[in-house]
């Protein structure tokens, strides 16, 4: 689990952080402003969230807060159309796709949503297991193992009609 916080001038690190490449991660985040009585009242919940997680289940869970005025620089989809502050989402791995927190503003039911909206990949990443290869007869090989046999079969018959013949 990482805490980030992007401020006022920072908000193209929020795009780089979400939308990099092969990225599994789920973002929880709080856009805010300062000065917003909401966000002050909340901001004590928010700090101490990530200590009352658990840290094992929610490794690929990133809690993140982001200034109002950073809302400019972003260009992922999560931060667009925000009403009010502050406002809280979860955004899926990628940065596309997102759900928004409407409950009360306190630690459990900011715990429960994460527990039903976060959902850990337990398919790990393992060896893929390659296909069996089939090796079939082309024409071309049938061919061949009938020409071997044949010469095969020659030579035995040689080595008998010689035998025959010196008796």
């Amino acid at each position: 689990m990482k805490v980030i916080n992007i401020s006022e001038a920072d908000g193209y690190k929020f795009d780089k952080e979400v939308n990099k490449k092969y990225n599994n991660k789920y973002n929880f985040i709080k856009f805010y402003h300062p000065n917003c009585h909401h966000c002050i009242a909340m901001s004590k919940t928010w700090k101490t969230l990530p200590n009352k997680l658990d840290k094992k289940k929610y490794k690929n869970l990133n809690i993140v807060q982001i200034h109002a005025n950073a809302l400019s620089d972003i260009n992922s989809n999560c931060s667009k159309n925000i009403m009010g502050f502050p406002t809280l989402r979860m955004v899926k791995p990628g940065g596309k796709h997102y759900q928004e927190f409407n409950g009360e503003r306190d630690m459990d039911s900011l715990k429960e949503f994460i527990k039903n909206t976060y959902k850990d990949d337990k398919t790990k990443k393992t060896k893929k297991q390659k296909p069996k290869v089939v090796k079939t007869k082309t024409i071309k090989t049938i061919k061949k193992t009938k020409k071997t046999k044949k010469t095969k079969k020659t030579k035995k018959t040689k080595k008998r009609k010689t035998k025959t013949t010196k008796k």
